[in-house]
């Protein structure tokens, strides 16, 4: 079978590629140098591969990336399984199409919720999951014409060789970072380190704690008071601070997100927008309250902190129950 590949060059088409081809399929491997958003290009690389089968995996897959710039995500996961499904109808008709969608169409839902299944209705909040719910119904579009679609919804998936833009090759470069670091202070290779050492440590991390919080960290972890800690215990003190770091970050970047025109504020209109696309589910009576809550100077507009306090787990929850 002639099997042709978007995103051949990709964390998964990489791995993809080279088990078509141990099973005996003859494969097209497109990777960057196909910009899928050129249909003029994607109709000619399809024109010459003439495949048995598609498989489309180009696609801007980061959740943050897409939040930072939609429009270019927009572009690459909509419009270019569009040209995609144009260039196969037009030159390749037979060829059966894979569209692989995310499992992040569906949205989170609540602990001991049942199972997705095919029925289960999208509820897409990032720009990534509504592009790749856009880019299914192009999929269905096509069909209905003719084309011969699968669509798939993949859940999470990680391993070597991952881009640290992901959460979980991220936690793993920085876990093997620290363990070298902590290597570098353990000078008498004994496994444990000092409170003196760990200053030193997290300063070569980039974490510029005073003293007194550097002894308040040691205390916490140094649970025998044995007056050294194992990197088992320096992990579960990192993982803590990274935490409470991330969230900030987190925050920080999502206001900047609404606050597109970098005033510093968001409108109380503005924030009932965000509250709808995050999915709070939340009445109309309740979201009035939260945002007269938000606005404490009462002047109509959010800034950061106010921002800050909103999207706090406590304070969204707490007036999400009244």
């Amino acid at each position: 079978m002639r099997v042709f590949l978007t995103g051949a060059s990709g964390f998964v088409g990489s791995r993809l590629v080279p088990r078509l081809r141990s099973a005996g399929h003859q494969t097209i491997a497109a990777g960057d140098e196909l910009d899928v958003r050129d249909l003029e290009s994607v109709e000619a690389s399809i024109d010459a591969a003439q495949p048995d089968a598609v498989i489309h995996l180009a696609a801007q897959s980061s959740v943050a990336a897409s939040w930072r710039d939609p429009a270019s995500c927009f572009r690459v996961n909509f419009l270019g399984t569009q040209n995609l499904l144009l260039a196969v109808e037009r030159q390749a008709p037979t060829a059966r199409v894979l569209l692989v969608g995310s499992a992040d169409e569906y949205r989170t839902t609540e602990a001991n919720a049942p199972a997705y299944t095919e029925q289960t209705g999208l509820r897409p909040g990032s720009p990534y999951a509504r592009t790749k719910a856009a880019a299914e119904l192009l999929g269905s579009l096509a069909a209905e014409r003719g084309l011969d679609v699968m669509r798939v919804r993949s859940f999470n998936h990680t391993g070597a060789g991952q881009s640290d833009a992901f959460v979980a090759s991220s936690f793993a470069k920085q876990i093997a970072e620290m363990k070298e670091a902590f290597g570098l202070f353990d000078e008498d290779g004994d496994g444990e380190i000092t409170e003196e050492d760990l200053g030193k440590l997290l300063a070569a991390l980039g974490d510029m704690a005073t003293e007194t919080q550097v002894h308040a960290l040691f205390l916490e972890v140094d649970e025998d008071g044995g007056g050294s800690i194992d990197f088992d215990e320096f992990m579960v003190m990192m993982a803590d601070r990274m935490k409470e770091r991330d969230t900030e970050e987190e925050v920080i970047e999502a206001f900047k997100v609404f606050d597109a025109d970098a005033s510093g504020y968001i409108t109380a209109d503005e924030l009932r927008r965000i509250l709808m696309d995050i999915g709070e589910d939340v009445s109309e009576e309740e979201m009035n309250q939260l945002i007269l809550e938000a606005d404490l100077d009462g002047n109509g507009r959010i800034d950061y902190d106010e921002f800050n306090k909103l999207v706090s787990d406590d304070f969204i929850s707490g007036n999400a129950k009244r």
